[in-house]
């Protein structure tokens, strides 16, 4: 029988397979960024700060604040990968301004930044909610009850004899 950390690795490393997966590469440092850790007791997922963007997009800076030029550096990575030939700058300055259209839409505004509806723009998040569920979470409660009802059972059943 296995142990409860066992139970715990192999359903960490499905998940973390399933995240890669679903996470879109274009460098492959998000994708590479998730891990877990499990030991008796507790299975942990992680994974780099942008798997948040990738979600739930990103919100405004705000005024007067800056990402420090890392936002800069890694939209100019991202533009030269993709092989875009779009500023930058432009696109820094509008995330720090508006916040990323995929932030927007989860906001409720349809619009653009240049005025144009979304109401039709394919906002496609990663999908948390693909990989970590209720079924799944469900199936991995169901293990852990069917190991300790037959643990269970089969003490009471040395008790009895």
């Amino acid at each position: 029988m296995q142990s409860d950390k066992e139970i715990l690795q192999q359903f960490g490393e499905k998940l973390v397979e399933d995240f890669k997966e679903i996470i879109p590469r274009v460098s492959g440092k998000t994708a590479d960024s998730v891990h877990y850790t499990a030991d008796e007791n507790e299975m942990t997922v992680f994974g780099a700060w942008s798997l948040g963007a990738l979600e739930y997009g990103r919100k405004p800076t705000g005024a007067g604040k800056s990402s420090g030029g890392a936002m800069f550096a890694n939209i100019k990575e991202w533009i030269r990968m993709k092989g875009l030939d779009i500023s930058p700058f432009a696109v820094v300055a509008n995330i720090h301004k508006y916040g990323t259209t995929l932030y927007r839409i989860k906001q409720g505004n349809f619009k653009s930044t240049s005025g144009k509806s979304l109401v039709n723009y394919q906002a496609n998040p990663i999908g948390i909610s693909q990989v970590i569920n209720n079924q799944r979470i469900n199936s991995l409660r169901e293990i852990f009850a069917i190991k300790y009802r037959s643990l269970t059972k089969s003490e009471i059943i040395k008790d009895l004899k």
